[in-house]
């Protein structure tokens, strides 16, 4: 059976484990993998950012209700959350960094967490 190389498909020659004719080739598999990750990775990124603008926007001081399509016409993306919590009572809220939404019903109950860093630390006077 004839190997191929995975970059640019010529013979292999070698060992029989052998999977790229070169170092180069391999080095540009292996970049070209990289990237791919790299793109879904900034793209999941961007859209936490953007619903994180999105709900400073709203300026959230107590929780608050709004239509998830109130959300999505802002241009909300489910997607770009960066979290998820199970409460006590079986009820599922995300997150998107320091906010946390309940969507029920087409309706999203939006507030912004506690502060735990500062607790935890200490620095509470």
């Amino acid at each position: 059976m004839i190997k191929t190389c995975f970059a640019c498909n010529r013979k292999v020659t070698g060992r029989t484990d052998k999977k790229f004719c070169s170092i180069p080739c391999k080095n540009d598999y292996h970049n070209s993998q990289k990237v791919k990750l790299g793109q879904a990775e900034r793209y999941m990124l961007s859209a936490m950012r953007k619903n994180r603008m999105i709900l400073e926007k709203l300026k959230i001081n107590e929780p608050v209700e709004k239509p998830v399509s109130y959300l999505e016409n802002m241009g909300f993306d489910r997607s770009g959350l960066s979290g998820l919590i199970l409460n006590d009572d079986k009820s599922v809220q995300t997150t998107c960094y320091d906010y946390a939404l309940v969507l029920r019903d087409n309706m999203a109950l939006i507030y912004k967490m506690k502060q735990v860093h500062s607790e935890q630390t200490g620095s509470g006077k």
